[in-house]
């Protein structure tokens, strides 16, 4: 171990040069706790209701789960709250497939949109399940399945976006687009499991880091090692993260050492040593963080 001063002016120990984890932290002295699911969002089925027909079933396959609605309006339809008489119509179709479902444990919640449809809005993030339909007047199908989105793995020792927050907390996610809010940098934990390189190859997993879903820690203050794009000397005056790739860059929130296509600027940070190779030939390079 070795013992030096930083640009905050206190003493911390370090490991030996070519040692360093992607995210370890040097120096902690201020990180927050983030959720990856920054990027995360909500399957979406848009279904149309079709024809009204009377004495016909609307047939919906949830997730596996079969839901049959019926309406019957030859001597009114008491169970469903229609007088003898009333005549089927599209609102009163829509208003009893909303309820309907509503009634049942789909994980989804249900609402009438435009003058003929319903949208089946998924509960949890990062969840799909198969929605199919049957039956029914003419024109009763589905319009768009729009499939959740999962945030992405964040390896640790890389640039986290600041995405808002939850009931529960912050947000966070790899960097997507320029000018996006810096959350800080993602640190490795005390009890952070490490796959080797041979080993995250042979199991097929990522090498480590903030799985979707997950918790994780962000840097705002301290020193660590990020993960960079290419090699840094160690004197540059300003350090850059990866929003977007460019070509064969693509390691998003990874930083460099000069500015360029799909890159923003790193600000309340500094290079404090040259960057290191490590055993998959990716590197890191030690820096201090001041941030807000």
């Amino acid at each position: 171990m070795y013992n030096e001063y930083n640009a905050l002016n206190t003493q911390r120990s370090v490991t030996a040069p070519g040692q360093y984890a992607p995210g370890l932290a040097l120096n902690d002295q201020l990180s927050v706790a983030f959720l990856n699911a920054g990027a995360s969002t909500q399957q979406a089925v848009l279904v149309d209701n079709g024809t009204a027909a009377a004495d016909t079933d609307y047939v919906f396959n949830i997730g596996g789960k079969t839901i049959t609605i019926t309406y019957v309006v030859a001597d009114g339809d008491p169970f469903n709250g229609v007088a003898p008489g009333t005549a089927i119509s599209d609102a009163i179709l829509q208003n009893l497939i909303v309820s309907k479902l509503q009634q049942n444990q789909t994980d989804f919640t249900v609402a009438a949109t435009s003058t003929n449809q319903v949208t089946l809005t998924a509960v949890p993030y990062s969840v799909n399940k198969a929605v199919a339909v049957s039956g029914g007047g003419t024109g009763f199908a589905v319009n768009t399945n729009t499939a959740a989105n999962s945030s992405s793995h964040i390896p640790f020792g890389v640039v986290v976006v600041d995405s808002g927050s939850d009931a529960d907390g912050k947000l966070g996610a790899l960097p997507s687009a320029t000018g996006q809010k810096v959350l800080g940098i993602s640190r490795r934990g005390h009890g952070s499991a490490r796959y080797s390189y041979a080993e995250s190859q042979a199991l097929g997993l990522p090498q480590d880091g903030i799985f979707p879903g997950t918790d994780g820690t962000a840097m705002k203050q301290g020193s660590i090692a990020v993960r960079t794009e290419a090699a840094f000397t160690g004197t540059e005056s300003a350090v850059f993260f990866r929003h977007t790739a460019d070509g064969a860059l693509t390691n998003l929130g990874y930083v460099a050492p000069a500015t360029g296509t799909g890159l923003d600027a790193l600000t309340a940070v500094s290079v404090d040593g040259p960057s290191v190779v490590l055993e998959d030939g990716s590197m890191v390079v030690p820096v201090t963080v001041n941030m807000p």
